[in-house]
């Protein structure tokens, strides 16, 4: 495996020469070596690993079959699960940047499916085990740049739920109503920690999730008025002040919905649901 400094000069080659892939490399073995580092507290390193990873699959550098092999080396513990429950180490480098690589498989799936039931069935389960024991909310770390684990895992969740937007390589329809009930009750637990109060735009990128849900077109209007109903209850249990965390992080996840929903003017397709019912008179 490359050491730090070659590979680091290797991906600032890389980038430098919009991405084609140097002379006479092995990709398989570079492959490798990238997921090794794709969570280094290099800022510069670990950012430019997930940009070659984003620009060669979306351009046809990988094939299927190696962006597959990178999803399930992502979702692995030494990757996804790495350190899993720790907060304030910098495990969470590679957990936030293993996410990332969740999501640009799930994207190039979207483009042209290639993953079956099955496998986007096993995505979907692993990424929500994650969400549910991730405990480092922090955004931006001083010296070490973006780790955002948050930020990110709303980006898999939000990925997974427009998976049902397209079809899967059999040609079947995928995560359905179960899943997207899943993905909001996850969405609005990683929403209301109470640890700290998110200072990076999670709010904003949890928000998305929920419209990209309802965007899908699988869950009905009952099915999203009880889900806002649970959080509304939720968000009438908080004691003051020993929840005031949990409190300010309710209020800044419902206005960015709020106004991802006013931002769009038209009001028109299946956002619009969500939109009637948040602004709705009691």
């Amino acid at each position: 495996m490359r050491n730090f400094e070659e590979m680091k000069q290797l991906i600032k080659q890389i980038e430098g020469s919009d991405y084609a892939v140097p002379a006479g490399i092995d990709l398989d073995g570079l492959i490798a070596d990238m997921l090794s580092y794709v969570g280094h507290i290099d800022s510069d390193l670990r950012e430019g690993v997930y940009s070659t990873f984003a620009n060669w699959s979306d351009n046809g550098v990988l094939s299927t079959d190696q962006i597959r092999h990178v999803l399930y080396v992502a979702m692995d513990d030494r990757h996804l699960f790495l350190g899993i429950g720790e907060s304030g180490t910098d495990s969470v480098f590679m957990r936030a940047f293993a996410s990332l690589l969740v999501s640009v498989a799930l994207y190039m799936h979207d483009k042209n499916p290639f993953l079956t039931k099955t496998e986007i069935e096993t995505v979907k389960a692993t990424v929500l085990r994650y969400v549910a024991q991730e405990k480092d909310y922090r955004g931006y770390v001083q010296g070490k740049g973006w780790a955002h684990a948050i930020a990110h895992a709303a980006d898999a969740l939000a990925h997974i739920a427009c998976v049902d937007k397209a079809v899967d390589a059999d040609g079947e329809y995928t995560v359905g109503r179960d899943g997207m009930l899943e993905i909001l009750n996850a969405t609005q637990m990683l929403a209301i920690n109470s640890q700290l109060v998110y200072d990076a735009q999670e709010d904003e990128r949890l928000a998305v999730v929920v419209i990209d849900v309802l965007d899908s077109q699988v869950l009905s209007q009952d099915d999203m008025l009880g889900w806002l109903t649970k959080l509304g209850a939720d968000i009438e249990r908080v004691v003051l002040p020993s929840d005031n965390f949990r409190r300010i992080n309710q209020k800044h996840f419902m206005r960015s919905l709020y106004f991802l929903m006013v931002s769009d003017d038209s009001h028109e397709g299946p956002s619009k649901l969500l939109f009637d019912i948040l602004t709705k008179e009691k």
